[in-house]
Order: C-alpha cells, then sequence, then structure tokens
C-alpha cells in the first residue's frame, strides 16, 4: 500500500521568510501595536507581575510578532 502524499501538507515551511499581502499587512498591524502606550504598559505591568511571582517560566502563545515573549525573557534572566 503506497503511503499517502503529505508534501501539500508541509510545503508553507518551505518559503518562511516570505510573507503574502495579508501576512505583511498582520506583522505590520502588529508592530503597529507596540507603539502603542497602553499597549506597552499593559505588557510592562503583565512583566512586573509574572516577575514579582517568583515564577521563571511562562508560556507566550501567539502574543504577537515575539517582542513581548523578549522582553520577558529578559525580565526572567
Amino acid at each position: 500500500m503506497a503511503s499517502p502524499d503529505t508534501s501539500h501538507a508541509i510545503s508553507g515551511f518551505k518559503g518562511i521568510d516570505h510573507l503574502d499581502e495579508t501576512q505583511a499587512f498582520l506583522v505590520t498591524f502588529l508592530d503597529l501595536l507596540d507603539s502603542f502606550d497602553a499597549i506597552r504598559a499593559y505588557r510592562a505591568y503583565t512583566i512586573d507581575r509574572i516577575v514579582r511571582s517568583g515564577s521563571r517560566m511562562c508560556l507566550d502563545v501567539g502574543s504577537g510578532t515575539g517582542t513581548f515573549a523578549i522582553d520577558l525573557a529578559r525580565a526572567l534572566r
């Protein structure tokens, strides 16, 4: 019995550095959110709460382009 062709399932990973128009718009929008004082203040507050809790780990899933995760990792060093 032949194995199923799954090459289509991973084809999206071939061009990970290329964004289509919709993806580029989303990344631009998420980067714009990082410029709002209210967003930055809330992220700083969240990081402060995590650090004060004594936790050394936190899971960031889909919260943007990664800037929050980078800031959190720096704070937890």
